[in-house]
């Protein structure tokens, strides 16, 4: 991710952009913020920040006011969990038929989607 600030650097001075809007969305935001403030004057009209979170929000010797890797690791197994039981709402059907819904279930028509009861 170090990169991608020089790169739309590049990019920009290939193409000789002048007065570009720049819109950057999560950790894109932080790269526009990178970009802009490195920029050489006349090649950023706007920056558009949307929901931007900085690209470096680990907590390490370089950054000991970010968050530790535990908040992390419990952000990735709540959407772990999450998946597993979205997971467990969907359906294979095959001719029409379900073929995973509970057995009562597998005569009736199905388009791929269970309703949750």
């Amino acid at each position: 991710m170090d990169t991608y600030a020089a790169d739309v650097a590049g990019l920009v001075g290939a193409l000789d952009l002048k007065n570009a809007v720049h819109v950057g969305h999560s950790t894109g935001g932080g790269e526009v913020a990178h970009y802009v403030a490195r920029a050489e004057p006349g090649r950023v009209a706007k920056a558009v920040l949307i929901g931007a979170v900085p690209p470096i929000m680990v907590k390490s010797e370089q950054n000991p006011g970010e968050l530790p890797i535990q908040v992390f690791e419990g952000f990735r197994a709540a959407l772990v969990a999450a998946q597993v039981v979205e997971a467990t709402w969907q359906c294979d059907s095959v001719g029409g038929v379900c073929t995973t819904c509970a057995p009562g279930d597998q005569e009736k028509s199905c388009d791929g989607q269970r309703e949750r009861s």
